[in-house]
């Protein structure tokens, strides 16, 4: 599924299983501000991404559980794959009842500037929330917000 930019989505609860298939490499594309509200999401073996973001404001809430497989990555946060994507991309896990199994990615284009990146692109958790995050662009760390969150970044250096 590719969800566009200009886009708003919601899917709530239900499930849906990305199958193994050498053809499907991502279960959403997602350029769209969207909401995925109490949603079971899972990939196959071939599922490289099970949910990509790249533009839009994305919320995980109320159960929502993403899974990939042991070596693939349950979603990222990836921006400037193209200007018209600068706006950028903010993820939000709102509660911990959202399970992730599986690895984030978080990291930006080489066309992108890192100015561009450090304010257009985070995600942000609860703050007990732990994920498996794997940096893509360097340096990235946690900013505690003071209200029971937390937010991944790109830090200038």
């Amino acid at each position: 599924m590719q969800f566009l930019k200009g886009s708003t989505i919601v899917i709530k609860n239900g499930r849906i299983n990305v199958p193994t298939n050498p053809k499907i490499k991502m279960g959403i594309q997602n350029y769209s501000n969207l909401t995925l509200d109490n949603v079971k999401i899972a990939g196959g073996d071939t599922v490289k991404y099970v949910v990509s973001n790249n533009c839009g404001n994305v919320v995980f809430k109320n159960g929502t559980t993403i899974t990939s497989s042991s070596e693939h990555v349950a979603f990222d946060v990836w921006f400037g794959m193209n200007v018209i994507y600068d706006e950028g991309v903010h993820v939000t896990i709102a509660d911990d009842s959202v399970k992730i199994n599986g690895k984030v990615e978080f990291g930006k284009a080489n066309r992108a500037s890192a100015e561009l990146f450090a304010q257009n692109a985070s995600l942000t958790v609860p703050s007990d929330m732990e994920l498996d995050i794997e940096v893509l662009t360097p340096p990235c760390e946690w900013v505690d917000n003071g209200d029971g969150t937390k937010t991944f970044k790109h830090q200038l250096a």
